[in-house]
């Protein structure tokens, strides 16, 4: 999901972790993700970032 510049993984937080761990951030593999768009972006936004916070 995207929140302006930055962007927030709802799984897979590990894995990215890991690999910038692995590859060093200036690593040139590209990844692949997936990005869903919904009809209210907002209220997504707004339950992603109150379950965040709940962990």
């Amino acid at each position: 999901m995207r929140d302006g510049e930055r962007w927030f993984a709802s799984e897979g937080n590990g894995r990215l972790y890991a690999m910038r761990e692995a590859l060093g951030e200036d690593s040139a593999v590209l990844i692949e993700v997936e990005e869903y768009r919904f009809d209210r972006p907002h209220k997504i936004q707004r339950r992603l970032l109150r379950v965040r916070r709940l962990n």
